[in-house]
């Protein structure tokens, strides 16, 4: 074999594990893009899935449809358990609950803003919402108080936000029931040792 046919060789042969390293980092770059790629496809999905994100799009929306049809929906995911983008509210964990109903009640005071007598011509089911509310967020709340201080004390901090948002007055609170009246006295009592 001539000198040239050897350097023509190695030359052939130093080409070919050029390409062959070119097309395989090329390979697991795509790979790598293809993967992250993925993740923020499904990272994108679960938040449009999340309960709290669609809460809030509804809260800040300035479409009248987009609020009216979130209105309707947040009542159906409180007190029927029908689902928003897969998740129930039943399924949530207790601080996520205790956000969606204060979330809950700023579109409540939306529609009742923004739309007055709205819900009275659309059902029945709809008067009295705000007070159905709260007694949920009291009964989550005197439910989280047997179990976590922490999340307990968060909740009942915010609920001091929620009665001045709101326009919680004292007759608002007594026309909740004596159950209700019960319970934010002991959470008082507690709040006060």
């Amino acid at each position: 074999m001539k000198k040239s046919d050897i350097i023509l060789c190695i030359l052939i042969g130093v080409i070919a594990g050029s390409l062959v390293t070119f097309l395989y980092i090329n390979n697991q770059n795509n790979e790598d893009k293809k993967a992250t790629y993925t993740e923020k496809v499904n990272s994108d999905e679960k938040d449009k899935g999340d309960p709290l994100v669609y809460l809030e799009d509804t809260l800040n929306s300035k479409d009248n449809n987009v609020i009216k049809n979130g209105f309707i929906k947040v009542v159906d995911f409180l007190f029927y358990d029908e689902p928003i983008n897969g998740v129930k509210f039943s399924e949530l964990s207790n601080s996520a609950k205790l956000k969606v109903l204060e979330l809950a009640l700023s579109i409540d005071k939306k529609i009742d803003d923004v739309f007055p007598d709205y819900k009275e011509t659309i059902s029945e089911k709809y008067n009295g919402l705000k007070s159905k509310i709260v007694n949920l967020y009291i009964d989550l709340t005197t439910n989280i108080c047997s179990n976590n201080e922490d999340l307990c004390s968060e909740a009942k901090e915010k609920f001091s936000y929620i009665k001045a948002t709101f326009d919680l007055s004292l007759d608002f609170l007594k026309s909740l029931g004596s159950d209700a009246l019960e319970k934010l006295k002991l959470w008082y009592e507690d709040f006060r040792d």
